[in-house]
């Protein structure tokens, strides 16, 4: 028989009413979006240009922190299309990033997904805290234990140079693939890593 009382003797009623949150601390969450096209062996990313603090001006993946009454799924399509106007695509789940210090405001773990769209039929509309939206081509130099990623935007001039340690482990249906970042000249939090973690899912990095 199931007891309704714990060892302290309270019921769920009485437990819940003593449950104080505030005595275990919780990390914020957030989704970002990795949005890819794909022409032949050319892939390109799109990110935005962030409006605020932290990372101003830099470039980043879209993305932005959950709300208590939506899913995480729902958190990144309304996140994607408040910074891009981009709506109605299907999205897949890549992982959870949940460096300590990947965020300098607070303890934060993200949930990124992917997605992939023909370029030529979406217009890219920054929006909130998004300043502008632009395609970045992708450059990879990919070998046993590091990638080497540049971004550019001709149109901009924009390039960014992005150096990580790749590490191959045994998983229980397939190998994983973690990546830290080396070096990174432009682009916001880890989101080299979470780029990079994408490309393993379409084939562009080995693991």
């Amino acid at each position: 028989m199931k007891r309704t009382v714990d060892d302290k003797g309270f019921t769920l009623e009485e437990f819940l009413q003593n449950y104080k949150a505030k005595d275990y601390p919780k990390p914020s969450v957030t989704a970002d979006i990795i949005l890819f096209s794909i022409k032949e062996n050319n892939v390109e990313v799109l990110l935005i240009k962030r409006g605020g603090h932290p990372f101003l001006d830099h470039w980043a993946l879209p993305g932005g922190f959950a709300e208590s009454d939506e899913t995480i799924f729902d958190t990144a399509k309304r996140e994607l299309y408040e910074e891009t106007s981009i709506k109605d695509i299907p999205i897949e789940e890549i992982g959870v990033f949940s460096s300590p210090n990947r965020d300098p405001r607070s303890w934060t773990m993200t949930d990124s997904f992917l997605a992939i769209v023909e370029k030529d039929k979406i217009k890219p509309i920054a929006g909130d805290d998004a300043k502008d939206a632009k395609w970045f081509d992708i450059e990879i130099n990919d070998s046993d234990n590091k990638v080497k990623l540049v971004l550019s935007n001709k149109d901009e001039n924009e390039i960014i140079n992005i150096e990580l340690e790749k590490n191959i482990t045994k998983g229980v249906t397939k190998n994983n693939s973690d990546f830290k970042i080396i070096s990174n000249d432009g682009l916001a939090f880890d989101h080299g890593e979470i780029i990079c973690k994408a490309l393993t899912k379409i084939g562009f990095i080995i693991c």
